[in-house]
């Protein structure tokens, strides 16, 4: 994976410590926003890698959609931080190979 996030560890009786993320994070300006969906081009292995079901950590592919111009994407000050566009997650665990 090319991104791990690693949630905060929780410490009440009877539930699990340190869960675990992994993410797979990919940027693009292209226009990849259907109607009801969202077409990225990703590598097979890394699909394969996406939709294993014998895996215990669980793996989210996030496509992030950035403007064209990347100096318009980002803007930070002391008082914020403002990133342009947006953030999109799946699950890709179980799915089939024929999406491909």
């Amino acid at each position: 994976m090319e991104s791990t996030l690693s949630l905060l560890e929780v410490v009440c009786q009877g539930l699990i410590r340190y869960p675990r993320l992994e993410l797979q994070v990919k940027c693009t300006s292209l226009n990849v926003i259907g109607d009801e969906v969202i077409r990225y081009p990703l590598a097979v292995k890394n699909y394969n890698d996406l939709r294993a079901e014998n895996i215990q950590t669980p793996h989210l592919l996030v496509i992030v959609v950035v403007p064209e111009q990347l100096d318009n994407w980002l803007t930070q000050s002391q008082q914020e931080l403002c990133l342009k566009y947006c953030g999109y997650w799946v699950s890709l665990r179980g799915k089939s190979i024929e999406l491909l």
